[in-house]
């Protein structure tokens, strides 16, 4: 299984196999929140935001995007889904009441489109002495407006910087 994180993939070219061309930068990710699945890519371009859904993904590289041909861009939105931008940054809490830091990225099956973790970041200053735990996404009980709850028995499955 190949995994990236949104912030690795922030940035990155896509580009259209049929003609060649750059069709913009990867800006934000689209997910659904109930299924857990990551379902479109909104990327920037010299013609403005356009949405790639993630079923017309040819292949995620190291260096870029890539996709069959141009016309596998949308310009609409995508029904139910949810940019991650509107969670970073949100407040992780418990669902026991305890503030357990603020989302910072998360991890997903860069070929099955599967969220796989949640990176909350607490402490620190200018991400001096800040830790970092990572949360399965088995762990989150609701992506809100106002914060991403976890279940009270969410352990961090990893460490800190």
């Amino acid at each position: 299984m190949a995994s990236i994180t949104v912030h690795g993939l922030i940035g990155r070219q896509v580009v259209s196999i049929a003609e060649g061309e750059r069709l913009g930068v990867v800006k934000d990710v689209l997910f659904d929140p109930t299924a857990r699945t990551v379902v479109a890519f909104a990327l920037g371009g010299e013609s403005g935001e356009s949405i790639l859904a993630f079923g017309k993904v040819r292949r995620i590289g190291p260096d870029a995007v890539m996709v069959d041909q141009k016309a596998d861009l949308q310009s609409g939105p995508t029904e139910g889904a949810k940019r991650f931008s509107e969670v970073e940054k949100l407040p992780a809490i418990s669902v026991d009441g305890v503030n357990l830091g603020s989302v910072a990225d998360a991890e997903f099956d860069s070929e099955r489109s599967f969220l796989l973790t949640v990176d909350v970041r607490s402490g620190g200053v200018l991400g001096i002495g800040q830790q970092k735990a990572v949360y399965s996404i088995d762990k989150v009980k609701s992506f809100g407006t106002s914060a991403v709850t976890l279940d009270p028995g969410a352990t961090a499955a990893g460490g800190s910087e």
